[in-house]
């Protein structure tokens, strides 16, 4: 009997860690089923989209440093 009691508890402990993992896999899921991932990348693509714009006008400001090379010339 005391050899027996301390077989099923042993399953009985592997088990239990068993079925925890299988509810920490639901977590990936969560995420799938969470707007998180289609807001994000809906929001953010069209702000970031109209923000791009907005950069290549700042990286259009390299004129000055083509003045300086006109300068260099003469």
């Amino acid at each position: 009997m005391t050899v027996s009691t301390p077989s099923p508890r042993s399953n009985l402990k592997v088990f239990l860690p068993a079925p925890p993992n299988s509810t920490s896999s639901p977590l990936p899921p969560t995420i799938v089923s969470s707007p998180s991932p289609p807001e994000t990348v809906s929001l953010p693509a069209s702000p970031k989209r109209r923000s791009f714009p907005a950069m290549p006008s700042k990286l259009s400001c390299p004129f000055p440093p083509d003045r300086i090379s006109s300068d260099e010339k003469p």
